[in-house]
């Protein structure tokens, strides 16, 4: 049996948390999953210096943006595998996240067995964006 991965859930929408714990209990790993609403106390929790697999963020929270999270996490050097998963259309935004460290972006519209490839891939140490995404950015930069 695979060893336990931990990740930690930041985001403040209670219902998108329990969908997504739903969804992460169908990973074919054993998972210690920790849920954070307040990004401020996320940023307190994170920096305590236990080993956390896998952050998954959401950019869009009160208080902190996911941006300057993800910028005190790399600064702190407190987790390399760091998923933004927000409902954000803001492409120029998932270009800077990704430039700023993120190993990927899903967006909250993802069916759930594309998100749990996508975070597969970051526990496995890859980048994960979906196609469609992938094919945007590759199009903006073209132009």
């Amino acid at each position: 049996m695979n060893e336990q991965v931990s990740i930690v859930v930041i985001d403040d929408n209670h219902l998108f948390i329990a969908g997504l714990r739903a969804i992460l209990a169908t990973l074919e790993r054993s998972i210690k999953i920790e849920e954070i609403t307040d990004p401020q106390r996320a940023l307190s929790r994170l920096v305590g210096g236990a080993h956390i697999d896998l952050v998954l963020l959401d950019l869009e929270m009160p208080s902190l943006s996911g941006v300057d999270l993800i910028n005190t996490l790399n600064e702190h050097e407190i987790c390399q595998q760091i998923i933004v998963i927000s409902a954000t259309t803001d492409y120029e935004l998932v270009r800077r996240i990704l430039s700023k460290g993120a190993c990927g972006f899903i967006p909250k519209s993802l069916a759930p067995k594309q998100m749990l490839y996508g975070i597969e891939q970051a526990l496995l140490g890859r980048t994960y964006l979906p196609p469609h995404l992938i094919d945007l950015l590759l199009d903006t930069e073209k132009n």
